[in-house]
């Protein structure tokens, strides 16, 4: 993030405050849901909307992320962490259903 980035941000938490930056981060990523359910349902192809509003996401954690203190290592360190031990036991668990089922989509739910 440029130096003039981080002035717009700390220009807007000076002047709206860091609740209403909360909130926008709130409403934007309600955006970014609703454009990735849209995506889901097939109700369009809708990948320009879901890049506007993944920007504007972005843009908020990078607010958020200013107000707070959190810096990008501190949030690497901790899904570096994170990730492995939270999803390779449920990859292991998808592998296994294929090679039960030998159906190759046997994961493929949207939920699971």
């Amino acid at each position: 993030m440029n130096e003039q980035i981080k002035q717009i941000i700390a220009d807007f938490t000076k002047y709206k405050g860091k609740d209403y930056q909360i909130l926008c981060a709130v409403e934007e990523m309600a955006e970014l849901t609703k454009a990735l359910m849209k995506n889901i349902n097939r109700q369009k192809d809708n990948v320009e909307d879901i890049f506007e509003e993944l920007a504007d996401v972005v843009i908020t954690l990078e607010e958020i992320k200013i107000i707070y203190g959190i810096s990008d290592a501190r949030i690497w360190e901790y899904l570096n962490e994170k990730m492995p031990r939270k999803w390779h036991p449920r990859i292991e668990k998808w592998k296994a259903r294929v090679v039960e089922t030998g159906n190759p989509n046997a994961n493929k739910r949207v939920l699971d």
